[in-house]
């Protein structure tokens, strides 16, 4: 996920959903959700309906796996197709924006009795079929105010500048060399990067940057919102101290959901915190519970599979 929004001529993340509905005459008594797509890291799905002024409605949902705040700017380009005539293909375009609070996008596409008519030919054999092309513009973390340092200044401590999203970080090269192999290698190893004054470094949001500087440098602790963060960027950056850091905090912390622990502990290979969670489902029913998550569909099949075997042997 880049903050930095596309150049006009690179291509965006995206990808299309297809439904065909069927029982189209029954659209305005059910709610249709289509499977869900993995686009830039969010999951993705849409839902139809008929809204109480009897249209069409198309509704797209965005969630990420990620507890932190967290923002994605996506267009989608939604069709309806004529099966007599594809140029006489109706479209229509939605735009917004999705955080934690808000996760949806979209409205009302056509009105139902027009679409039902067989002179509109948008329904064969009492179906119809809708493809939308979501393309993520503009994702990553929301602004998280730090207070301890924003990096904004040399001191007698820093020799290089890290320039992230073209905002300029002041830090140490002995420093973030101790905490990451990344570093490292960058800094002392023979790659050009090592005799520069400046290093950018590429598809890292700067507040999510300066979460993890501030707790490299001792100015902050692991936090709830921030886990995720804290995780992604620490295996980017071979973090292995601030790995184990994260993988206590988990087994400590009662602020971070179950769901979200299994997900970090099966992305990042965190052994100690998915035994700690598979303990705590000792019943039927909170397996159940987390399989009516809408997360839980970002887990591996496999672990999945695993967690649903392990409900079967409950009584």
């Amino acid at each position: 996920m880049s903050l930095i929004p596309n150049d006009e001529n690179e291509a965006v993340p995206s990808d299309t959903i297809r439904m065909r509905i069927g029982e189209a005459r029954k659209l305005d008594r059910q709610i249709v959700t289509s499977s869900s797509k993995i686009i830039d890291g969010f999951n993705w799905e849409v839902n139809v309906d008929v809204d109480h002024n009897n249209y069409v409605d198309i509704g797209l949902f965005c969630f990420s796996s990620s507890y932190s705040p967290w923002f994605c700017c996506a267009t989608a380009h939604v069709k309806l197709t004529n099966f007599k005539n594809d140029s006489l293909s109706m479209y229509k375009t939605f735009r917004g924006r999705c955080n934690e609070d808000e996760d949806d996008l979209g409205g009302p596409l056509i009105d139902f009795a027009v679409l039902m008519k067989e002179r509109s030919n948008f329904v064969r054999d009492n179906s119809i079929l809708i493809e939308v092309t979501i393309e993520v513009i503009r994702s990553g973390c929301s602004e998280v105010p730090i207070d301890s340092c924003d990096f904004s200044s040399p001191s007698r401590l820093t020799d290089v500048i890290l320039i992230v999203e073209g905002k300029k970080l002041h830090v140490s090269k002995h420093i973030l060399a101790h905490h990451s192999s990344f570093f490292e290698a960058l800094f002392f190893g023979e790659f050009k990067e090592a005799n520069q004054s400046e290093v950018k470094i590429e598809d890292v949001a700067v507040q999510e940057m300066l979460i993890v500087l501030n707790i490299v440098y001792g100015n902050e602790n692991i936090q709830d919102k921030s886990i995720d963060v804290v995780l992604k960027l620490a295996d980017r950056f071979g973090m292995q101290k601030l790995v184990s850091d994260a993988s206590s905090f988990l087994l400590k912390s009662d602020g971070v959901k179950l769901l979200q622990k299994i997900f970090l502990a099966e992305r990042y290979q965190l052994p100690f915190v998915l035994d700690d969670c598979m303990q705590k489902l000792d019943s039927r029913e909170k397996i159940r519970d987390l399989k009516n998550e809408k997360e839980f569909g970002l887990l591996s099949v496999s672990l999945r599979d695993e967690l649903l075997d392990k409900a079967l042997k409950f009584s």
